[in-house]
């Protein structure tokens, strides 16, 4: 995990499958998908994620593009390790966002 990310939380939904919460630092900019500017600062997000592991004991882990959602937590001039540590986020927020990321996993899947 990079040292800019802290998991927060993890949800098995089935076997090898997870909805994954956790805090990211973000540096902000144009984004390049959408054309709208993200703020600087620290970002909860929540997706779903693909977990599985070889006879070697290595974990890989997948994901789908544009399948999971973030909220702006705080803004940021620049890293601090110290700052992620100490964040939180209210359970109503991260309950909200995983309820989203679930609705929309079950969504896709029922196609």
């Amino acid at each position: 995990m990079s040292k800019t990310r802290k998991e927060i939380k993890l949800i098995e939904t089935s076997p090898q499958k997870f909805i994954v919460a956790e805090i990211n630092y973000d540096k902000g900019g144009m984004s390049f998908f959408g054309g709208a500017s993200k703020r600087r600062g620290y970002y909860v997000s929540v997706f779903p994620e693909g977990r599985s592991t070889t006879e070697s004991g290595i974990t890989t882990r997948s994901y789908a593009l544009f399948s999971g959602v973030c909220q702006f937590i705080e803004e940021a001039a620049r890293f601090s390790a110290s700052k992620l540590a100490s964040l939180t986020v209210p359970a109503d927020v991260v309950d909200g966002l995983i309820a989203k990321v679930k609705a929309e996993t079950e969504r896709r899947a029922s196609r």
